[in-house]
């Protein structure tokens, strides 16, 4: 990313600092990207990754701040969709299940397979979150289903639905069919 501004570098290296937790760097690159040319759908994913730190060191008010900065600041179909579901993943962790679930729902048909996926995926964890297990389980297989079926789209965009599923499994009291299922693709996973 510093050598050549390439935007895959960028996703690469916003990702990474999501996934080690690296608030401070995820905040300097912030800084730094405002001063240069980079596409919008790279912006918004960059504000994604400010949103959730934000609300992982317990600034949830900051991270809905950063949503709706996004939500202004980005016009479009596409750019819509993407802080929406964000922000219903980000408003169903907050415990606000009724608007994660509008924001969800709006894109469950997005031309998109991974809007889709992560829309039904987040509709899903609300039914979850309010106690449809059934319903919930239904969704995580239609979101896994889309994402299996999708040509060329990453295995890794099944792998959310798949283990959202394992604990609705679980919290039903059904854990050897969970631990049954997390066994069948463990070996999977850790050889990709």
């Amino acid at each position: 990313w510093h050598g050549a501004g390439d935007r895959r570098a960028l996703t690469a290296l916003t990702l990474a600092l999501g996934f080690v937790a690296d608030h401070e760097a995820i905040q300097a690159l912030a800084a730094e990207v405002a001063s240069r040319p980079v596409d919008p759908e790279n912006l918004i994913h960059l504000g994604t990754a400010v949103a959730i730190s934000q609300f992982h060191r317990g600034d949830a008010a900051g991270a809905f701040a950063t949503v709706e900065r996004l939500r202004t600041e980005h016009s479009g179909d596409d750019a819509q969709a993407l802080v929406d579901v964000f922000e219903s993943r980000l408003r169903s962790f907050a415990g606000d299940q009724d608007l994660a679930a509008e924001l969800a729902i709006r894109w469950i048909d997005h031309p998109d397979v991974a809007m889709r996926v992560d829309a039904l995926t987040v509709a899903a964890s609300v039914d979850a979150n309010r106690g449809h297990g059934a319903r919930a389980r239904a969704g995580y297989d239609a979101a896994f289903a889309q994402a299996l079926a999708a040509p060329g789209a990453p295995m890794s965009l099944a792998g959310t639905p798949y283990l959202f599923r394992l604990s609705a499994v679980a919290d039903d009291g059904a854990f050897d069919e969970a631990a049954a299922q997390a066994e069948k693709v463990e070996r999977d996973l850790a050889r990709t």
